[in-house]
């Protein structure tokens, strides 16, 4: 038997609990809207069939239906960020809705890398770009390179200037993950020489 219980406002947003049926309607993670609320009889007044529209559809009795209709209960219409509409009588609502959780996104940093020449090679930046989205957020996330726009076909003196412009921009460049790279290649360089050094002693027997 229906009840009349919680009646939301607009705007309210959270996870929804329902009543069977229409507790299959609504995602238990999901956050909703309340976009809408409307009188069971100002449904019927505006010459609609909320009974076929909500009730029957779902599977619920008609009965259900007539007491709520009886107990002046309304239409709930709540919307997800994703754009899905659900529709149901404020007597389904088990709980208001909870508003305590953490709201979680699916994000994604766009980055433009300008117009490049179609034999340059993303994997070592696209590598990078990983590794620190990994030390800074603890997650393995996936790269995409694309197109955006049209071609552009420079001439081979317009496309060396260009090629100058960028490595004066790199050697100019301070910030802190370019002076870490720099050191990083700086200690690496170092460490070659100093096992050709090593080599170079041990093939001339100069080990004591």
């Amino acid at each position: 038997m229906s009840e009349l219980r919680f009646l939301p406002s607009i705007g309210m947003t959270g996870t929804w609990a329902l009543k069977p049926p229409y507790n299959e309607l609504v995602m238990a993670s999901t956050q909703y809207t309340c976009t809408g609320i409307e009188s069971l009889a100002g449904a019927i007044a505006s010459d609609r069939d909320p009974y076929a529209e909500v009730y029957e559809v779902n599977g619920a009795d008609e009965s259900d239906f007539e007491l709520d209709l009886k107990n002046n209960a309304y239409l709930v219409t709540i919307t997800s960020g994703e754009g899905d509409v659900v529709v149901f009588p404020n007597t389904a609502i088990v709980s208001v809705p909870n508003t305590d959780g953490v709201i979680y996104r699916n994000l994604a940093v766009v980055l433009s890398l300008s117009s490049l020449p179609d034999e340059f090679d993303t994997t070592a930046i696209e590598q990078q770009l990983r590794d620190l989205v990994l030390s800074k957020l603890g997650v393995n996330s996936s790269s995409y390179v694309i197109q955006v726009g049209g071609l552009t076909v420079l001439t081979r003196e317009q496309s060396d200037a260009y090629e100058q412009a960028r490595d004066a921009n790199i050697a100019s460049l301070t910030s802190p993950i370019f002076e870490l790279t720099k050191l990083r290649a700086d200690y690496e360089s170092a460490l070659q020489r100093i096992q050709h050094l090593e080599q170079f002693i041990i093939d001339r027997g100069l080990v004591v």
